[in-house]
């Protein structure tokens, strides 16, 4: 599995760098956003999952609600 966070998403990540900002609703600095995105996108991809909007949108609200975005928040300092 480790390889599958090597996979290239750069084609998609603005993309799904707007949905994940949309979905969340919170002010966060670009670069919290960058790394909650990364880490979507590779939630997505290690579930089988691919980019697709509403997987996105999916993995972005149980981020949320099951309080990771507050995990990875405290994971990198605090940023915000």
């Amino acid at each position: 599995m480790e390889g599958i966070t090597q996979i290239d998403k750069t084609q998609y990540f603005e993309e799904c760098k707007r949905i994940v900002k949309e979905e969340i609703q919170e002010m966060m600095s670009e670069e919290l956003l960058t790394i909650v995105t990364n880490e979507i996108m590779d939630t997505c991809l290690f579930i089988g999952g691919d980019f697709a909007k509403d997987n996105i949108k999916d993995i972005t609200r149980q981020y949320v609600s099951m309080g990771a975005l507050n995990r990875i928040k405290m994971a990198h300092g605090g940023i915000k």
